[in-house]
């Protein structure tokens, strides 16, 4: 009977920091809070958005197997003009908070069709130290600007956590600071378009840096429609393109409740790994007359 090949044993397995990822968690919540909080005490009324999501896409390794990735996350938007004394409402200084946490779990490990033996040696260890575990991402950004009324632009930074695997088999939580800019064109209220990289303006999709552009309408009477294109980059397990819809009906004066869904490929643009994230939003005015 031929005897098989000694497979080399892959380094052991990096354990998780829990304690570190909790306070970095708390720390995020805790600026998101803190810094409504300083803001809406001391200007005109303000918007913050809660939402949360859930979702799967498939992710092919570079040189490895492909992973079907299960994900949930919740988030937060906050935004805020200050007017210049006796000035316009609706125009003056711009500023945006996005934070958004959440789980990154791999749930299957597929070897292509015809894979070299290393390749199915790598999809064996990546589902024997990997599959089924949960890791926690969080991301915090702050960005400032100006509002015009029909255009709007801030630029920022964000403190993002990225998915990366080491040596292809474990599960690395990578935090960067990247650069934020978004631009909006048209009013607030009837048509217009968002555009720009890092956090999306979407509650529920706020963990990812992204690139994203969304067009919307807002009614007068509260809610809105709108649709778009947006791509996650910057973790190996996270980066998928799609097309996004969201919309919300008002409640009450103050509140409006909605949903969104992103809908899109992988990575390698796989027609039978398709992807997907839904989720649910409420929208808040703070001190609405």
């Amino acid at each position: 009977m031929a005897l098989r090949p000694p497979v080399e044993a892959p380094p052991a397995p990096l354990r998780p920091r829990s304690a570190r990822r909790l306070v970095l968690s708390a720390a995020v919540a805790g600026l998101a809070g803190l810094v409504a909080r300083r803001a809406h005490a001391n200007a005109s009324p303000s918007e913050l958005e809660v939402g949360g999501s859930t979702g799967a896409e498939t992710a092919h390794l570079s040189c490895g197997p492909d992973v079907r990735v299960a994900h949930a996350s919740g988030g937060m938007h906050y935004e805020r003009v200050f007017p210049a004394e006796d000035g316009p409402d609706g125009r003056g200084l711009l500023m945006d908070v996005r934070a958004g946490v959440g789980a990154t779990t791999i749930t299957s490990v597929t070897p292509p069709d015809g894979a070299e033996a290393s390749v199915v040696t790598q999809a064996g260890n990546l589902e024997k130290y990997e599959l089924g575990r949960h890791h926690v991402l969080a991301t915090a950004q702050a960005s400032f600007g100006f509002d015009w009324y029909s255009f709007a632009m801030t630029g920022g930074v964000g403190y993002f956590g990225l998915s990366e695997m080491v040596d292809g088999v474990h599960f690395r939580a990578r935090y960067l600071p990247l650069p934020a800019l978004d631009m909006r064109v048209g009013k607030r209220v009837g048509l217009s378009g968002n555009f720009g990289v890092g956090a999306p303006p979407v509650a529920g999709l706020a963990r990812w840096y992204s690139a994203y552009g969304l067009a919307q309408y807002r009614f007068r009477e509260g809610g809105e429609v709108g649709v778009g294109l947006t791509a996650t980059f910057g973790g190996e397990l996270d980066q998928r393109a799609g097309v996004l819809f969201k919309g919300t009906v008002p409640v009450t004066r103050w509140l409006s409740v909605g949903g969104f869904g992103l809908v899109g490929g992988d990575d390698q643009s796989k027609p039978s790994s398709l992807g997907w994230t839904a989720g649910a939003s409420a929208s808040f005015k703070i001190d609405e007359p």
